[in-house]
């Protein structure tokens, strides 16, 4: 204890230490701290209110009181009569759920989650089922399960069902983050100040459930460890993750120690060591499945795990990258950072047994591995996600070994309750930059600026958030300088095409024709330039038809068109030769536009659409009993079809 006492103040430096570098990193110029420099992002009040609750968490008392109160609320829920903790748990989700639809659905910068509500709207096949099956099944499950009765729209119920993953973790973490005996340390706090960057920001919609399944699995393995209690359990939490989402394979080796070592134990229940067998058995059947025979409705796609996204030769050992890693770390596995020095000096891994040292150290490796190898665009705020889960595992193995250390955390009460409080701070802080959405603009912009040729991507997602979110014309003009900085860096056409895309968006909200043409002037020359880089860029060629129309040149629009149909994908051509039927309509010329749609129905029959077009064509042509054909063939294709009951009065019209 003497031993102990002499050494006390040095964890309470360190952690001091990170809050004066939390509060001090606005004033720190252009300094690549973008995993802890979020009060650079706020507005005055903003910085006030969070360095005024940083000061609170260093006054005597405080921090040890918070997490005190933390743990006698959370064992009076535990305690509670059948009927009570009923009554409580129904209270919290609600509260809990309310909480994350207030801030979650405000937060911006979605990315992918945008697109899986999109894919909502193509249909089953086109989910991301390869790399995510059982999210996606979810996602689509609850969609077509709430729009039919709430008419919610796809978005929306991506937003809900965040909410409901929300306060289902919030019931999870109470009953099974259980508190400590000792005073001055909240496994459950501790657990939510890893948690609140994951659920307000980002694609929840992706890799929440893979966060809270991760944090459960570390946990029970632990207590398997530990007592010899959870074992299938964890089992059953693993297969649910890894189905979840395929880049939980970074822990599959820890998993598989953890089968290892269930079967080598002797005390454990046959019906255990079974349910670890069916979960490996149910992964690896998925798994092969979704990897090697499942075609998406878009084709065949190649999915890797350690994928190359970088266009300058790209080195792991990168002092960019490595410092992005740290950045990473700061942001999401800050407590095992504050506690690091508690843990390194005292050995707390002594407390533990060889075999949670071993699977600590394989989920560790995995981690560090999935950081360095799997996806080099850690820096862009749009792919942070993806690593929360795997800083999450550094918490969880520090959580652990705190809970072991009972007489450490007696003497270091003070500085390890403050090491719990400062997350929570943290993340409530990255929350709040992100809740405004522009200052999560120019957190993004801050962060891209540091990582050269490797920012084109990100710099083409940006441009694509303030075209698709645009609040006024100097967000497109923000759209088109992001775009550019991308081309810049990265000479892709597609870059180009982006430009092209954005004017396009200015044409059709200007009505001054003067100025709508120096638009029309735009979309041609960047699609042109475009195709000097790639003349068979499909998009470019599009753009140019769309440009053709506008100047009311149909026939070179329709030359255009032909141009895209050369290097379009045949599936991918329904939906665009309707457009151009409706160009051969504008020209009168209804001989061609038939031909478009009779095309359509032979490459999708399930065309609705064509169906009756060729009716209106055929009943303008004085072909009665054709037009009766087509109509009837949409009603018998789609016989709750959305445009039913049009179809249904022009039959009417047609037969009297």
């Amino acid at each position: 204890m003497n031993n102990l006492k002499a050494h006390i103040s040095f964890p309470s430096l360190w952690i001091i230490l990170f809050g004066l570098l939390f509060i001090i990193s606005p004033f720190l110029g252009d300094v690549r701290l973008w995993g802890i420099n979020h009060l650079r992002f706020l507005a005055d009040y903003g910085k006030i209110v969070f360095t005024g609750l940083l000061v609170l968490c260093f006054i005597p008392g405080i921090a040890e009181n918070i997490n005190d109160t933390a743990n006698s609320i959370q064992r009076k829920y535990l305690r509670s009569g059948a009927i009570k903790k009923i009554l409580l748990s129904a209270l919290i989700f609600v509260v809990s759920f309310l909480v994350f639809y207030l801030f979650r659905n405000a937060t911006h910068l979605l990315g992918d989650g945008l697109l899986r509500g999109d894919e909502l709207d193509y249909g089953f096949g086109y989910l991301p089922l390869s790399t995510e099956p059982l999210t996606s099944i979810l996602h689509y499950s609850f969609y077509h399960i709430v729009n039919p009765l709430f008419g919610m729209q796809n978005h929306a119920s991506i937003q809900i069902f965040s909410c409901l993953l929300g306060g289902t973790f919030i019931l999870l973490a109470l009953n099974i983050f259980k508190p400590s005996r000792e005073k001055g340390f909240s496994p459950l706090l501790a657990v939510l100040g890893i948690s609140g960057i994951q659920f307000f920001f980002g694609y929840v919609e992706s890799y929440t459930i893979i966060f809270i399944g991760l944090t459960i699995f570390i946990w029970l393995s632990f207590k398997y460890f530990s007592s010899g209690r959870g074992f299938a359990a964890a089992c059953i939490v693993y297969m649910i993750i890894f189905v979840s989402h395929f880049s939980t394979i970074f822990t599959l080796p820890a998993f598989l120690l953890l089968i290892i070592h269930g079967f080598r134990n002797s005390e454990l229940k046959i019906s255990h060591k079974l349910t670890g067998i069916v979960s490996l058995v149910i992964m690896a059947a998925v798994f092969i499945y979704f990897h090697y025979i499942f075609t998406p409705a878009f084709g065949d796609i190649e999915v890797k795990f350690l994928l190359s996204f970088t266009p300058d030769g790209y080195w792991v050992l990168d002092p960019g990258h490595l410092l992005d890693i740290l950045n990473n770390f700061l942001m999401s596995s800050t407590l095992f950072l504050l506690l690091l020095t508690v843990i390194v000096k005292y050995k707390l891994w002594n407390n533990i047994s060889v075999s949670a040292k071993i699977f600590a150290l394989l989920l560790a490796g995995g981690a560090l591995g999935l950081l360095l190898l799997l996806d080099p665009k850690i820096g862009f705020a749009r792919d942070w996600d993806l690593f929360v889960p795997a800083g999450a595992v550094f918490v969880m193995i520090a959580i652990h070994l705190m809970r072991k250390a009972k007489e450490i955390k007696a003497v270091h009460r003070k500085a390890i309750s403050t090491a719990v409080l400062l997350p929570l701070l943290f993340s409530s802080s990255y929350i709040a930059v992100n809740h405004n959405l522009e200052s999560s603009y120019q957190r993004f912009e801050y962060i891209l600026q540091f990582h050269s040729r490797r920012s084109a991507f990100g710099y083409e997602s940006l441009g694509g958030h303030y075209k698709r979110f645009y609040r006024n014309k100097e967000d497109l003009q923000r759209a088109i300088k992001n775009y550019k900085k991308a081309f810049d860096l990265l000479e892709n056409p597609r870059y180009l095409t982006n430009i092209a895309s954005v004017y396009d968006v200015y044409f059709n909200s200007y009505t001054d024709q003067s100025i709508s043409r120096i638009f029309i002037d735009s979309i041609e020359y960047y699609s042109k330039k475009a195709l000097q880089y790639n003349d068979s860029l499909v998009n470019a060629y599009e753009y140019l038809s769309m440009a053709s129309m506008y100047r009311n040149d149909l026939k070179r629009a329709i030359q255009y068109t032909d141009k895209v149909l050369e290097f379009m994908d045949t599936e991918d051509q329904p939906e665009f030769r309707f457009r151009r039927a409706g160009i051969f309509l504008r020209m009168d010329d209804y001989a061609s536009a038939e031909k478009e749609f009779l095309k359509i129905l032979e490459l999708d029959p399930d065309f609705g659409r064509a169906y009756i077009m060729l009716g209106s064509i055929y009943r303008m042509a004085g072909q009665r009993e054709k037009a009766i054909q087509y109509l009837n063939k949409y009603l018998k294709r789609f016989p709750e079809g959305e445009f039913r009951e049009e179809v249904e009065n022009n039959l009417r019209n047609l037969r009297y």
